[in-house]
């Protein structure tokens, strides 16, 4: 049985304003609305996955750590996974995320953000300009409204 084309929810993916225009960037969006709601993040190096997904309240709670500290692990409280981020160095990025473009310096370090809701999940991987653009949008409020229904509102 087919879908309405017009069924399929369109997912808007926005990255901070601080990345640069033409890098690669953590991206944001949100889809659905009340307890549907879920918070997406992925790496614009590979538009096609892996994405996180995350509860509005997650989200938040991962928000608000991460204006407070460059690293945030917010554990699974509500039931519905939790956020990891951890700083490693980017010569244990594995080979099928440096390929394209993707650039991690030996000597530097890379961010990973992976979710706790089951093992083995998903992981993504950020060069530290990546982040640290990320992270001052995070800290100006930029990804604020993701919680809301109405994105723009606010929490």
């Amino acid at each position: 049985m087919s879908t309405p084309a017009d069924s399929v929810p369109v997912i808007t993916w926005r990255k901070a304003t601080r990345s640069e225009p033409t890098a690669n960037c953590v991206q944001v969006a949100a889809v659905g609305s009340g307890a549907a709601r879920r918070i997406g993040v992925r790496d614009s190096k590979f538009p096609s996955g892996p994405d996180l997904w995350f509860t509005p309240d997650v989200w938040a709670a991962f928000v608000d750590q991460t204006r407070g500290q460059a690293g945030a692990q917010i554990p699974d409280s509500i039931g519905s996974g939790g956020v990891i981020t951890r700083r490693i160095p980017a010569e244990q990025v594995p080979t099928d995320f440096r390929r394209d473009d993707k650039l991690f310096e030996p000597g530097r370090q890379a961010i990973t953000l992976r979710g706790t809701a089951g093992p083995g999940g998903p992981v993504l991987y950020f060069t530290e300009a990546e982040w640290d653009a990320f992270v001052a949008g995070v800290t100006a409020g930029e990804f604020d409204d993701l919680v809301a229904d109405e994105p723009g509102r606010g929490r």
